[in-house]
């Protein structure tokens, strides 16, 4: 590296070195792939991940693409970019030199700070990914002898998009469990004849988006496992110990699956609504609530409204906000339910995928369309979605005090998990 470089245009000079026009990527994506898997995985450390894969790593031109008449910018000019970006943070900030002299609190001070100046946490999280292609372009270009540990480039090792930033964000919003009570158990919820009153308990307890509540039919209802028609039971998502369940028809995507009742809450939910269409002699075929979706919604404001909860209408949450509540309760039910019985590798291997199992449950549950054509483009959209409903719902203590609860040691649980949220 010159004496007289500038940062940014040692990381320019990283990245021009690591740029292969019409490389065979494809050949080597599955190698990419598996060195990301163990090191999420803790089969291999991030030094070993960093020296290996930069081994075979580039920067290919399959980001160069055309929109109409004008072309998007390529993942070669997006990272130079940022390169420019952080490099002179970087230097006005500590006064670094040299890349080989910066550290991973320095690159995860850089990513708080944006935090805080407002950066959305989409753009955060491609930052994050941005810094550790510049270590791997770092790794490749500037290290003559890439097995020789003196040489790693360690900057982007644990960094992580801030929690803050993830937790302030709409998206990540669900109404709290305390809230919810006291809307239920207010004089308005319980003293009004809104025919939408019923679907805020179904939301809270099965998940529903707005859409599946407008058209939920009595028939929908199976209070024995023999009610549920035959087509539809292999759409079951579990075994229900009361022996209940709510089927979901067409849901988005065109999505069929059938919802058990798995807390006595949830039945006895299920068996009110049953008990009525009997009692009171009305069509198996009938609407549950016979009103449109902005009604239900509509309902829902005014609960919060006469509750002083218009926190969550100024933030723009929904009856959705009771779908991600939901969510969330049921990951770390699971996400207990999968760590007793699992026995795999080591303990964050062990961890990491019994968060995958228990997002992968819960996606499930909650009816998300998986008709993506490419295997690595569902599992990136999968995980997309595991993160949005349920992993940045709640805080990585949340998961390490229910992995505590089931053997694990909190404060090393935490730090695994911290380390695997960095990593997916």
């Amino acid at each position: 590296m010159a004496r007289h470089r500038a940062v940014k245009h040692q990381f320019l000079f990283a990245v021009t070195k690591s740029y292969k026009w019409k490389a065979p990527k494809k050949e080597l994506k599955n190698q990419w792939r598996e060195l990301d898997n163990q090191l999420k995985t803790g089969n291999i450390d991030y030094d070993t991940w960093v020296t290996k894969k930069a081994n075979i790593w580039f920067i290919s031109s399959s980001g160069d693409f055309f929109q109409g008449y004008k072309c998007k910018e390529s993942y070669k000019e997006s990272l130079q970019k940022f390169a420019k970006l952080f490099g002179d943070w970087i230097q006005k900030t500590y006064g670094i030199k040299y890349i080989k002299d910066i550290t991973p609190e320095m690159a995860q001070k850089f990513l708080e700070t944006k935090a805080k100046e407002g950066v959305h946490y989409s753009t955060l999280r491609k930052y994050t990914a941005m810094i550790k292609a510049l270590a791997l372009a770092s790794q490749k270009s500037f290290n003559k002898d890439l097995n020789n540990p003196s040489y790693i480039f360690n900057f982007a090792k644990g960094i992580h998009v801030p929690i803050d930033a993830v937790r302030c964000e709409d998206r990540t919003m669900r109404i709290d469990p305390a809230h919810y009570e006291k809307i239920i158990n207010s004089d308005f919820f319980r003293n009004s004849k809104s025919t939408a009153k019923i679907g805020i308990p179904l939301a809270r307890h099965f998940g529903l988006r707005v859409s599946e509540l407008s058209r939920l039919c009595y028939n929908d209802i199976a209070m024995s496992f023999d009610e549920i028609p035959q087509k539809l039971q292999k759409f079951v998502i579990d075994k229900s110990p009361y022996d209940a369940y709510l089927i979901i028809r067409k849901g988005k995507g065109g999505v069929y699956r059938v919802i058990p009742a798995l807390s006595k809450e949830e039945y006895i939910l299920l068996s009110d609504i049953k008990k009525e269409c009997i009692s009171k002699d009305i069509n198996k075929n009938n609407w549950i609530i016979p009103v449109k979706r902005g009604a239900i919604n509509k309902f829902f404001r005014e609960c919060l409204k006469r509750n002083d909860l218009s926190y969550y209408i100024d933030h723009k949450i929904s009856i959705h906000g009771l779908r991600k509540l939901r969510a969330s309760e049921l990951f770390l039910q699971k996400l207990g339910d999968y760590y007793l019985v699992e026995e795999i590798g080591n303990e964050k291997e062990k961890i990491y995928y019994t968060l995958k199992k228990a997002g992968k449950y819960v996606d499930r549950y909650l009816g998300h369309e998986t008709s993506t054509k490419a295997k690595a483009n569902q599992d990136t959209m999968r995980m997309k979605l595991v993160r949005r409903y349920q992993i940045d719902v709640i805080s990585p203590e949340d998961i390490a005090s229910r992995l505590s609860e089931c053997g694990a040691d909190y404060n090393k649980a935490l730090s695994i998990v911290n380390e695997i949220l960095s990593e997916l």
